[in-house]
């Protein structure tokens, strides 16, 4: 992507978009987020662009339930008619939507939106704090960033990871799931922040690979346990929580 480069190839995500059916985010990434936003009030017509923008699960749910015109670019080949008319069908109002590399859009666009969001992007590129500074230069003033990823970089999460999902540990740049780094070089830019920090309580999950009857054992019996310690664990804490992000306002 430009002169980003993204160390998971563009053939493992359409790999895993084969058959995929669209939904509607509500996860604990959209629960903190909306903890914020609902607290705003927006004027018709908002903007929001997220880098990254398929399978559009955040799409459609700030899409339906702020009402916001939604714009963002996805390099996938799997970003096409089909996925405008789902967005259209769920009622939500459509911007700019296509196929393309984020950075050139970026580059030849010249436009900026009131909500700038990506949900799982920067963690992809070795080249992170430049990936974070092209998020800035889609902001407008006044306006909002959201950056939310894994927290792979967490002590539990990291050890877990390794041990049973190796392969999707590869595919992610794990210094980069630094919210307070975010913080520091937004505040340099001039951005107020909001909130930086880890997210959603316990949790763990694991991608798709080939795994040992041994880890295959372990994992079954760690899911067990898992809904316990949800229970147990609902703090969030840097060490365990799975997600991390930030929320900022450009001054």
């Amino acid at each position: 992507m430009g002169s980003h480069s993204n160390i998971a190839e563009q053939e493992i995500w359409d790999q895993s978009y084969i058959n995929f059916q669209f939904f509607e985010a509500k996860d604990a990434v959209t629960k903190t987020v909306d903890a914020f936003l609902d607290s705003c009030s927006f004027p018709e017509n908002t903007s929001c662009f997220e880098l990254g923008c398929f399978p559009g699960r955040y799409l459609v749910h700030f899409g339906k339930k702020y009402k916001f015109v939604v714009n963002g670019i996805d390099s996938t080949k799997y970003l096409d008619n089909r996925f405008i008319e789902y967005l259209k069908s769920e009622g939500v109002k459509v911007g700019t939507v296509k196929r393309a590399d984020v950075f050139d859009y970026i580059n030849t666009a010249g436009k900026t939106y009131d909500i700038v969001y990506s949900m799982g992007f920067i963690e992809h590129f070795e080249d992170y704090l430049g990936v974070l500074m092209e998020h800035d230069r889609l902001v407008a003033k006044g306006g909002l960033l959201i950056i939310f990823c894994p927290n792979f970089r967490g002590s539990f999460q990291y050890k877990a990871h390794k041990f049973f999902d190796d392969e999707n540990l590869k595919i992610h740049v794990v210094p980069s799931m630094n919210p307070e780094q975010w913080a520091e070089e937004l505040v340099m830019k001039g951005y107020e922040i909001i909130s930086a920090g880890y997210y959603g309580g316990f949790d763990f999950w694991v991608g798709s690979q080939k795994r040992s009857f041994a880890k295959r054992f372990l994992l079954r019996i760690f899911s067990r346990v898992r809904s316990i310690l949800k229970l147990i664990l609902r703090k969030n804490s840097p060490s365990y929580s799975p997600y991390c992000g930030i929320i900022a306002r450009k001054k």
